[in-house]
């Protein structure tokens, strides 16, 4: 009897720890996230964050390719996997069809402004940081020009400037290329402002929800150099 007792507690420890040791394991390797590549300190945190969170992934090779352009398909599929919209890590994907036209139509039915949604060559097609601002400004419910978008990123601090000491139009670099690591970045300061505004407005969605823009009227607020001017004051931008 106290033979099989002692077993009993013998087969408990060793369960026990084997839990232990798997805790431990996955919190290491959550903990521990990095890539030889990854070298610019703004961009460990966000990438490290984007890998726990299964929103990106690396390469094989253990780099993550931070300075890579980022093509449309593969922001929308970040977006999408970020909202939740689907689970990207498991898609369908049919013979002779582009490997994310589920993640298009899913997006499609919240009106996000992406070119892609008919044509495979758009969908390949290097993103810029104007149609990211856009992008990003209709995931969270507001249908905005780039002008505006681009307001919205600087009022909700989800982007600066390219120049330093600056909060304008032309300092923001609409036409440039949206790269790997930057792309989790966005998302990484999204997902830490929750509740985002456009003009004081604010969005009826959360960060981790899709708005879209379905339905939603373009908004006719006139975005003057003034009003860049008087928001990069209220931040301190002189």
């Amino acid at each position: 009897m106290k033979r099989e007792r002692k077993g009993k507690k013998n087969i408990k420890r060793l369960l026990m720890g084997i839990l232990v040791l798997a805790f431990l394991s996955n919190n290491t390797y959550a903990d521990n996230i990095d890539f030889k590549d990854v070298t610019e300190q703004w961009a460990k945190e966000p990438v490290r964050w984007g890998v726990k969170e299964g929103i990106v992934e690396g390469y094989p090779d253990g780099t993550f390719k931070p300075k890579k352009q980022v093509n449309e398909a593969e922001f929308a599929k970040l977006m999408t996997g970020y909202a939740k919209v689907l689970d990207v890590s498991n898609l369908k994907v049919k013979e002779g069809e582009h490997w994310a036209k589920e993640v298009y139509d899913a997006l499609e039915e919240y009106a996000i402004p992406l070119g892609g949604y008919k044509s495979d060559k758009v969908k390949n097609t290097g993103l810029s940081r104007g149609q990211l601002a856009r992008i990003v400004a209709a995931k969270n419910g507001f249908n905005l020009n780039e002008r505006q978008a681009i307001y919205y990123l600087y009022e909700n601090d989800l982007s600066d400037g390219k120049i330093s000491g600056r909060l304008d139009f032309e300092s923001y670099d609409k036409d440039s290329a949206v790269k790997r690591a930057e792309a989790v970045a966005f998302l990484r300061r999204l997902e830490t402002k929750g509740v985002t505004t456009f003009k004081g407005k604010p969005s009826t969605v959360g960060a981790r929800e899709m708005g879209g823009i379905k339905g939603v009227p373009k908004d006719e607020t006139v975005v003057t150099d003034e009003d860049f001017k008087k928001l990069a004051e209220e931040k301190g931008i002189k």
